[in-house]
């Protein structure tokens, strides 16, 4: 499927009509997918996602996806070119640089669902969720996908970055780089709670409002290396970035102090991977987009990592081998995903000038990033492992990887193998949790 070019609308954009978000009930998935396979047959039809998972005990991780499935075909240096139209400029850079690295591609499972309450909740944001601030701002949004049937490059980025989840969860997560040496070092290790208030079904859409305006609010403490335990960090995710940006709130345990960290933002270095990776990077795209141009590509059909619960059962040595993950841990399989290009607006900057951000139709996760330097050559691709939750139900991610193609280091973020809190769901806990005072009142070393 070629890309097709939209209209891209600045300044306030309005929501669908009643009519068109009529085919949320239709032709479209209730989260906005084609609810149709595709003509060859090699993207299945959605009936209503995955379920249930045989096995699962609450607490532990989830097992994995269809085990009994086989690899259908791989892809590698050698017959990159035949599938050129479904792979990303940069993962194709990635088989050239590395003839060893290859995916294995499995049959496609169109495993994504959600709640009744997350469905009716996202056919009400179809027709009452708007834009202003030149997409910068998210008015009206609550309990589900705040635009299910987009028209923008800013609203499907949106979409991703609000995509449905459950209303607290707590995980321990770590973060690792790999060296051109093959030699593994753990950047940081986090126990995190977040929380989000946007899908709080205790609540409302009034009641929401009335709040602070955080759509997602995370609370992070440092469990390793040794030189950084006890540092802490709290963020708050504005729905409004055009008036408020992200609130960052940084404990320094050698210091004992709390200090408000508006650096902390845009391209500024991620402390959670000692400087490896930009703020901005984080789960995908993160904070404020004001310092870039937006535009949506259109939908295509793409090879992309899904249905990856196994990797969150895998032994860390297991998965990162030197120069890239072992290709043996990814399931790969054929997805219709949404694709945004982000350019950095003249006279602005950022050290990641230029990005083709692409995302999944059913789940709204982002799938991967090709990430460009300002000479246009390919300098970062960054794939992200699905993690199916029926339990939540909610799609999550085991982790992601950003492979670094100009130093030949690539990192693994939010890895939660072998964790003892894999993504586990919490009872809500009091706002003054997420604040900067009960982040220094926590303040120990």
């Amino acid at each position: 499927m070629a890309i097709l070019a939209l209209f891209i609308v600045n300044g306030a954009q309005a929501a669908v009509t009643a009519d068109e978000a009529q085919k949320l009930k239709s032709e479209l998935t209730p989260m906005g997918a084609e609810r149709a396979g595709n003509k060859e047959g090699t993207i299945p039809a959605w009936t209503g996602g995955l379920k249930s998972l045989p096995g699962q005990a609450p607490g532990n991780h989830r097992p994995a996806i269809h085990p009994e499935d086989q690899v259908q075909f791989s892809i590698d240096s050698k017959n990159m070119d035949k599938y050129k139209d479904k792979l990303s400029r940069n993962l194709m850079a990635t088989m050239a640089k590395y003839p060893n690295f290859r995916i294995d591609v499995y049959p496609t499972r169109r495993t994504a669902g959600l709640s009744q309450w997350n469905y009716d909740q996202t056919f009400l944001n179809a027709t009452r969720t708007t834009t202003t601030n030149d997409g910068l701002t998210v008015e009206n949004a609550f309990g589900g996908t705040p635009f299910p049937i987009p028209k923008t490059g800013r609203e499907v980025l949106w979409n991703a970055t609000m995509r449905i989840t459950v209303p607290e969860m707590e995980s321990v997560a770590r973060n690792w780089a790999v060296m051109p040496n093959g030699d593994k070092v753990l950047l940081s290790e986090l126990n995190m709670r977040v929380a989000y208030p946007m899908y709080d079904r205790n609540s409302s859409i009034e009641e929401y409002k009335k709040g602070p305006g955080f759509f997602s609010l995370t609370r992070s403490e440092f469990s390793g290396p040794p030189v950084k335990n006890g540092e802490m960090l709290l963020i708050r995710f504005p729905a409004d970035t055009y008036t408020k940006k992200n609130d960052i709130w940084q404990y320094l345990a050698g210091q004992r102090r709390l200090r408000k960290a508006p650096n902390l933002d845009y391209d500024a270095p991620n402390p959670n991977t000692s400087g490896m990776s930009n703020m901005d990077e984080s789960y995908g795209v993160s904070g404020s987009l004001d310092r870039f141009d937006v535009k949506l590509l259109g939908k295509k059909e793409m090879f992309i990592p899904y249905n990856n619960n196994n990797i969150a059962l895998m032994k860390i040595d297991d998965i990162l081998k030197p120069n890239f993950p072992n290709p043996d841990a990814v399931r790969w399989e054929l997805h219709r995903v949404w694709a945004v290009e982000m350019t950095v607006k003249s006279g602005m900057r950022n050290t990641v000038p230029h990005r083709i951000v692409y995302i999944d139709e059913d789940s709204w996760n982002f799938a991967l990033i090709d990430s460009f330097s300002a000479d246009e050559k390919p300098w970062k691709l960054t794939y992200f492992n699905q993690y199916v939750c029926p339990d939540g139900p909610m799609v999550g991610l085991a982790g992601y990887f950003s492979l670094n193609l100009q130093s030949g280091t690539y990192l693994m973020e939010g890895e939660i193998s072998g964790s003892p809190k894999p993504l586990n769901w919490v009872v809500k806990s009091p706002a003054s949790y997420y604040s900067p005072d009960a982040l220094a009142a926590a303040g120990v070393r």
